[in-house]
């Protein structure tokens, strides 16, 4: 339950937390750490509740200038962790300019947790827009934070849920 996956990682329970996964792909260019900072740079009214929750190789540093809380997981070594976070997340965010398959993506959908990225590489094969998360217009730092805030804010985040673990699913069978 999302509830327990929050306690687990001392995540706040009346937060609606962004998830990104940093393995050390900050500074590839492919990746789109860039964007994905630009993206959250739009996101800074305090009553939106909003906290971005990062996992992986990352440093303060690189996110001091955000203006939303940072909560900082580092590694996760396995599995059972990998796919408590998940759980404990709203959205899961991958700004890549380009990605060969999205198992991030794949992964995070399986366990529930709708997907934002941008409409490009092998993630427009993983994500359908609308109904497991949200394609943004490839690069468009605004369409991105505007589909962050339209899975956190979406009156059926539930049906979104269910229908991302569905699709996930139904691309390994």
């Amino acid at each position: 339950c999302k509830q327990h996956a929050k306690n687990l990682f001392g995540l706040p329970q009346d937060k609606r937390l962004i998830l990104f996964g940093s393995y050390g792909s900050n500074a590839s260019l492919n990746k789109g750490f860039d964007l994905l900072l630009k993206a959250l740079d739009t996101f800074n009214n305090p009553q939106d509740n909003y906290e971005l929750v990062v996992f992986g190789d990352a440093s303060k540093a690189q996110f001091s200038k955000l203006t939303i809380p940072v909560h900082f997981i580092g590694h996760i070594r396995n599995d059972s962790r990998l796919v408590a976070l998940y759980n404990a997340a709203d959205v899961m965010v991958i700004p890549s300019r380009q990605e060969a398959f999205g198992q991030v993506a794949s992964e995070a959908q399986a366990c529930g947790t709708p997907v934002v990225a941008f409409s490009t590489s092998g993630l427009k094969d993983i994500i359908e827009h609308g109904e497991t998360g949200y394609l943004a217009q490839p690069f468009n730092v605004d369409d991105l934070a505007a589909g962050i805030k339209w899975v956190l804010t979406s009156k059926d985040r539930v049906d979104l849920s269910n229908k991302a673990k569905e699709r996930a699913l139904s691309l390994i069978h």
